[in-house]
């Protein structure tokens, strides 16, 4: 993600660049203002692309973070089942759904279905 900020960065010095030349510069400010209008909507845009690869950071530290907690909680539970852990259950699935031909379908915290 440092690469998209760089380019953010590089994009806003050159649009700076292209400003102070159109300020000080009288010749072909046309040429000029398309420039800057230019280096503005790549501006825009890498903004736009840091932001979306920002949420994507945020939704996998959030996973991230889920899952840890799922694997400690495994990890701390006996490695054989001999009856029915509800704590197990509560931590693995997050819904589960009869359908009227008696089949079901499990729906697991990570979004996973299963369907038997």
């Amino acid at each position: 993600m440092t690469v998209h900020w760089r380019q953010k960065f590089y994009v806003t010095d050159l649009s700076r660049k292209a400003l102070y030349e159109i300020a000080h510069n009288a010749a072909d400010k046309d040429s000029l203002v398309k420039r800057s209008n230019g280096y503005l909507e790549r501006h825009r845009m890498a903004t736009e692309r840091v932001l979306a690869l920002e949420e994507t950071q945020r939704q996998r530290n959030g996973r991230t973070r889920i899952l840890e907690t799922f694997i400690c909680n495994i990890a701390s539970s006996p490695q054989v089942l001999t009856e029915f852990d509800e704590r197990l259950w509560e931590m693995t699935i997050d819904r589960l759904a009869v359908m009227p031909d008696d089949r079901f379908v499990f729906r697991f915290r990570d979004g996973t279905k299963l369907k038997g």
